[in-house]
């Protein structure tokens, strides 16, 4: 992956403490790119700073932030003051899954600001200076879930849907520009997300026993930047394809269906504690 050095400076990677953002830390450290690591588990990003500090010397940074704050984004803009950001990946995010009517609205409210301001705030920070340079990228972390509407995550899905329309609007804004945008719409992936969302870790395990692994999908992301503005993985792909060819009320029947069933294996793990 010898183009990402081109994009110059750091990697500002949010959600760098697990999941699809550690495996993005890992291969931009692995081609010589420094990293700058945002997230709220300050000991796990201490870890990670050392893993590949070590591994590939190369030099990375990190800001423990809690980006659903008021202040997070001041936070943030203070802890890389002097440094060049070269490439911003938006990749913090979480879900809350359930019918909506019993979700908490101050839940509800941490998830948007998380998942929709908090990039839109960064990109508005660090890629004023890309222009400029002529240079940089900036990849966003969609979902499959935003691609059509989707029943009992409908927040977190409606915020992958503004995650979607607003990496794809600013790659028509920049292209041409030495400034790449690339969109990744991963599908089931080998994260915390599902135990996050209340699923034991058996169960999680036997799901993720046919979900993409992070490194999949951090890898074919890394690998579309700078080539193509939306990256599917395999599932995501087929939602895709049905979004296109059927009815909207059609797919959001489909989707409906699939969240059912998560739903049902949900309320299982919650009743065996």
């Amino acid at each position: 992956m010898e183009h990402l050095k081109k994009y110059g400076g750091y990697a500002l990677i949010t959600g760098a403490s697990a999941g699809i953002g550690r495996e993005f830390a890992r291969l931009l450290a692995a081609a010589g790119v420094d990293c700058f690591l945002v997230a709220r588990r300050e000991a796990r990003l201490q870890e990670l700073q050392q893993e590949l500090e070590s591994k590939h010397q190369v030099r990375v940074k990190y800001a423990a932030v809690d980006l659903a704050a008021e202040d997070a984004i001041a936070q943030v803009q203070a802890a890389a003051a002097g440094d060049t950001i070269g490439i911003l990946i938006n990749n913090a995010g979480f879900g809350d899954g359930g019918e909506f009517q019993t979700r908490a609205p101050e839940r509800m409210e941490e998830m948007i600001r998380l998942n929709c301001l908090a990039p839109v705030l960064l990109s508005r920070a660090f890629m004023p200076a890309m222009i400029e340079r002529k240079r940089g990228a900036m990849i966003m972390v969609s979902s499959a879930l935003g691609i059509a509407p989707c029943p009992f995550e409908a927040v977190y899905g409606a915020t992958k849907a503004f995650d979607l329309s607003f990496g794809g609007a600013l790659w028509g804004e920049l292209e041409g520009t030495g400034v790449d945008v690339t969109t990744i719409c991963p599908a089931l992936t080998e994260t915390e997300f599902m135990v996050s969302e209340g699923f034991t870790e058996s169960q999680a395990k036997q799901a993720y026993r046919r979900s993409d692994s992070a490194e999949l999908i951090a890898r074919i992301t890394l690998e579309g930047l700078g080539k193509q503005p939306f990256v599917y993985a395999k599932d995501s792909k087929k939602m895709a394809m049905a979004r296109r060819v059927m009815p909207l009320p059609g797919v959001t029947r489909m989707v409906r269906g699939f969240m059912k069933r998560a739903k049902t294996a949900r309320r299982e793990a919650e009743a065996a504690g």
